[in-house]
């Protein structure tokens, strides 16, 4: 039986995404889709637009038979690390045997000629790496830069257009993806697509509009019904949650929250944060005395080494506490659960076979689970839990505590 993975976010979801789920059980064959799915924040830092519940909705309505949340330890960091979060959970569940993603690129071997590279980390490549970082380039642009000098005399690199193919977002977490595959030795058979339409920041009301671009029209307050790029089912969602005045949340509502914690911290204490490096301590601790919005105080942190989304996520630590060491025990142990969102009745035929094949706990309600294998378990699982809270808090209506304890997974009927 084949059992395509997906990796998502669905903030929100889109016809682009819709039309991935159809590809992947086409062109897999397989007899369902199961989805991990980033919580309350998103890989870059910053609160999804709406709860995970009803992105979890989004999902059901779209096709999707099983929905599983990527735990934040894993959902809000870098491509690395969200890529070998979501493929360890995916080949976790003992059922899935592809793994189905989006690339601008559409091609997978020359994705995978570079994953190979980045992975095996010949000698050339490492000194090209250091020269760049040396320079004082952020990571992801140095990598990028001593691929292309790695490259450039070989066929890959006389034959396409590698700065293009390494700078798309889309084809950066697809060798991400395709690394962590060789790195873990995971039995996932990968699969590319296309991705057509706007490109992750262009701004176009079409029916294939990026997730971005959706975003920005609704933070515009452009009205629903005349945003193209969403399917009837996302639509009626996020008119549900904007009308209980639990959408759309604002990162730009983090701000005060965010000062507030800061300024309370010593140096030392933001230094331990996860990611703050280099004395980035000591210019958050000034931005967040000077700056008043989130806009002023990213503004007076960014640097060439640190970009908005690296800051969005650090700020995303800050409020969590999530600290280098937490990181590092996680890093350690992988994933160490599946949190349930939503199912289908064909997903819950796979929930059985999961029980059978995989080591891991299913949480389905939160209250009763006590199946922990360690101290790791239950504090890899509270960051979700706040995670949750704080996004509650970020709502127009501020909601209550405890939704983690309280929202059973949600069930569709359909996709048998």
């Amino acid at each position: 039986m084949s059992v395509v993975g997906i990796v998502t976010e669905y903030n929100p979801l889109h016809y682009g995404h819709t039309r991935h789920i159809q590809a992947a059980r086409q062109l897999t064959g397989s007899e369902a889709v199961i989805c991990v799915m980033s919580g309350s924040f998103t890989q870059r830092g910053e609160p999804a637009l709406v709860n995970k519940w009803s992105r979890t909705a989004m999902a059901l309505e779209a096709g999707v038979d099983l929905v599983f949340e990527l735990p934040f330890v894993f959902a809000a960091r870098s491509a690395y690390h969200f890529a070998r979060g979501a493929t360890l959970l995916l080949q976790k569940t003992g059922v899935v045997t592809h793994l189905c993603f989006g690339s601008e690129l559409g091609r997978l071997s020359p994705l995978q000629n570079i994953a190979q590279v980045i992975h095996q980390e010949p000698d050339p490549f490492k000194q090209l790496l250091k020269k760049e970082l040396q320079q004082g380039a952020a990571f992801p642009q140095a990598r990028a830069d001593a691929l292309l000098q790695y490259f450039k005399d070989t066929p890959l690199g006389k034959s396409m257009n590698l700065q293009q193919i390494l700078m798309a977002p889309n084809n950066i977490l697809a060798i991400e993806y395709l690394r962590a595959i060789l790195r873990e030795q995971l039995d996932l058979i990968p699969i590319t697509l296309s991705r057509s339409g706007s490109g992750y920041h262009q701004l176009a009301n079409t029916e294939l509009a990026s997730a971005t671009s959706i975003r920005q029209d609704i933070f515009r307050q452009q009205p629903l019904e005349e945003i193209k790029g969403i399917p009837p089912s996302t639509r009626l969602i996020l008119q549900q949650e904007f009308d209980e005045n639990r959408g759309p949340v604002d990162p730009d509502r983090m701000a005060n929250l965010l000062r507030f914690c800061i300024n309370r911290m010593i140096p030392e204490e933001l230094a331990a944060i996860y990611d703050v490096t280099e004395g980035l301590e000591n210019r958050i601790l000034s931005a967040s005395r000077r700056g008043t919005d989130l806009r002023e105080i990213i503004s007076l942190i960014k640097t060439r080494r640190y970009n908005y989304t690296r800051i969005m996520r650090v700020f995303s630590y800050i409020l969590l506490q999530f600290t280098k060491q937490k990181a590092a025990v996680f890093d350690e142990t992988g994933p160490l659960y599946f949190r349930l969102l939503g199912f289908s009745p064909q997903g819950q035929k796979i929930l059985q076979e999961m029980k059978a094949n995989s080591r891991l706990p299913v949480i389905t309600k939160m209250g009763g689970f006590s199946d922990w294998n360690g101290p790791a378990d239950r504090e890899m699982l509270a960051f979700d839990w706040m995670a949750t809270d704080l996004h509650a808090l970020l709502q127009p209506k501020p909601g209550p505590a405890g939704l983690d304890f309280t929202c059973s997974p949600l069930r569709i009927e359909g996709n048998s």
